[in-house]
């Protein structure tokens, strides 16, 4: 999910930022350099969304789930 997020990004700031947008029109090379940004966000969003579910995991009760919908925050039976 992360490379579709840092996608989305990067199209959206291809129409704010001029430098991207005329990067985009080059042709060939222009889409692999846009590309090569789209991963190196893909690596910084990774690395925000695993800090995160850490300090969730890291602030949840010991033997709770935080990231479960079940009663209680257990999953499972």
């Amino acid at each position: 999910m992360p490379y579709i997020s840092s996608s989305i990004i990067l199209q959206l700031l291809t129409v704010v930022i001029p430098q991207l947008e005329k990067l985009s029109k080059e042709g060939e090379l222009g889409r692999r350099k846009i590309t090569q940004y789209t991963r190196y966000g893909t690596i910084v969003l990774s690395v925000i969304q695993g800090a995160g579910s850490r300090s969730a995991w890291k602030a949840s009760p010991r033997g709770r789930d935080p990231l479960s919908i079940t009663r209680g925050g257990r999953s499972g039976s």
